[in-house]
């Protein structure tokens, strides 16, 4: 089973002048494509009591999760993406933000008993840019540890929210030194590092344990796992609407087929199927609006 843990939030997408309104949030676009794919999945998070939280509980209960566990905050309330999307597809965010339901969640709400030693929790980053939601997140590591899980991080390295570049990378790094699993863009792994070269990049983060998930736009994807470093093209060609969620449909597909094989069933072999098949939906996800 997979629990996603993190931000759920309306993205307001305008593209051509006209604006929609879509369910968004890193972690819960992955817990979607994740269920999609036929993983038991379960996610967590926080919304507000007002309107905007109504219509994303409402939509998470048409998923099929198998444990939904979101919050309803009475004092804050449910954030809101604004996403920009420009003639190629290709986006810009800004979050009204300020003191939000989204990271102000509490260790106490997430049931980890429906899970068992082995399975996956996934967690999302934009909860690190406040003090409160560097908390919760690290109490979330100390459980997955405690359990036996496996950790997932997937980056999202928004430097934007953060007081300066530095502290984006020092609240970033221990998260990515606690995961078995991290998801990095190319340009995310390039400046989380410093390094010039993705070889360079890759030596400086991985472990004999972990799984690196790299994502190259329209090239495909790449993994590097044990003395592994390989390059999987997207085979698809699609003409895109929107790229906002491709990465999130892209790793919520390769996190549902790692958990029906279990992580320590790992091969180079099925890790080529399975980049194939997470490289295909992300690619499917680009020729429609929203993620």
């Amino acid at each position: 089973m997979i629990l996603c843990v993190g931000e759920i939030l309306t993205d307001k997408i305008v593209i051509k002048g006209e604006t929609s309104s879509f369910a968004g949030g890193a972690p819960f676009n992955v817990a979607c494509n994740a269920c999609f794919e036929g993983a038991d999945v379960g996610f967590a998070g926080r919304v507000g009591r007002d309107e905007e939280g109504r219509f994303l509980i409402d939509f998470a209960e048409k998923i099929g999760f198998a444990s939904l566990q979101i919050k309803e905050d009475d004092r804050r309330r449910t954030t809101v993406a604004l996403v920009e999307v420009s003639d190629d597809g290709e986006r810009e965010f800004r979050f009204l933000r300020d003191d939000t339901a989204d990271y102000n969640m509490d260790i106490a709400d997430i049931n980890f008993d429906v899970l068992k030693a082995g399975d996956i929790v996934h967690l999302g980053s934009l909860m690190l840019s406040e003090e409160k939601g560097r908390d919760f997140a690290k109490k979330v590591v100390d459980e997955v540890k405690r359990r036996g899980l496996k950790l997932s991080f997937d980056i999202n390295f928004r430097t934007d929210i953060y007081d300066s570049f530095e502290s984006a990378i020092a609240t970033n790094s221990y998260f990515v030194e606690n995961a078995d699993i991290l998801k990095f863009s190319e340009d995310e792994i390039l400046a989380f590092t410093g390094k010039d070269t993705l070889e360079d990049a890759i030596k400086a983060l991985k472990t004999p344990d972990n799984l690196i998930a790299l994502t190259l736009g329209k090239r495909g994807s790449m993994f590097v796992f044990d003395d592994d470093v390989v390059e999987v093209p997207s085979l698809l060609d699609i003409v895109r609407v929107d790229t906002t969620g491709c990465g999130d449909a892209f790793y919520g597909t390769l996190l549902a087929n790692i958990d029906k094989v279990g992580f320590d069933n790992l091969t180079r072999e099925n890790l080529e199927k399975m980049f194939g098949r997470a490289n295909d939906i992300g690619a499917y996800c680009a020729t429609k609006k929203g993620a």
